[in-house]
């Protein structure tokens, strides 16, 4: 009994802390802090350097104290903590399976840190040889109502911080969000200059292009998604 805990708790709360070390400081080929501010903002999380720090904070410091053993349950609440806000933000949408970037994964750990939760983390770990072991289902609901509660205290944070501005202007009568002022009276006014094609690069994009797409704003939404998945 005193292996099985112990292999549990290692693996999962290793892994967590390697996951939240790839955001705090670009460890194990990760973004980084700078990658996830991006990526917070993307995702609408706000501030976003306050949520990228508290989110690698609480991967980093709940996977570590999970592997130890110390301070049980508490490693394991952070984990199913900001768990739940990656499948708030990120993978709900998309379905249970993993395949489809749906939030099986995330699952998978919160339902491994609530049993160990239970469970207690047994021998071999700090709390044991401090002679603090709590375990129980009393302690994994208090673990589970712990990062619940943190996580929707982050995204209501979140939500009320977002600033307001063309992209978040509410749904005009025709039930269609309005565009951009830029955007609109690009397309809205005829009577306006025509485009400088005097420029090689410019040319070049138009000829090869001739419905005017944007090809760099669809490269830079193909980032925000990227930095949008570096949250799980």
């Amino acid at each position: 009994m005193a292996l099985d805990k112990f292999f549990l708790r290692t693996v999962v709360g290793g892994l967590m802390m390697g996951h939240g070390l790839q955001k705090l400081n670009g460890s194990f080929g990760g973004p980084g802090l700078k990658g996830m501010e991006k990526g917070m903002k993307s995702l609408g999380m706000y501030p976003p350097e306050y949520q990228a720090r508290a989110v690698a904070l609480s991967e980093t410091i709940g996977g570590g104290l999970t592997a130890l053993g110390f301070l049980s349950p508490l490693g394991p609440a952070m984990i199913m903590g900001t768990m739940a806000v990656a499948i708030k933000k990120v993978h709900l949408k998309n379905g249970l399976w993993n395949s489809n970037k749906g939030y099986e994964f995330n699952l998978t750990l919160i339902a491994a840190s609530f049993a160990l939760a239970a469970d207690g983390p047994g021998l071999l770990s700090v709390d044991w040889m401090l002679g603090k072991q709590r375990k129980g289902l009393n302690w994994a609901l208090a673990a589970a109502a712990l990062g619940a509660g943190a996580a929707a205290v982050a995204l209501q944070i979140g939500d009320q911080l977002a600033p307001e501005g063309p992209e978040a202007r509410a749904a005009d009568d025709d039930g269609l969000t309005q565009e951009p002022p830029s955007v609109a009276s690009g397309r809205d006014e005829p009577d306006g200059p025509a485009p400088d094609l005097s420029g090689p690069h410019l040319s070049e994009q138009y000829r090869s292009d001739p419905n005017g797409s944007d090809q760099h704003g669809s490269e830079q939404h193909g980032s925000d998604e990227d930095n949008s998945e570096a949250y799980s």
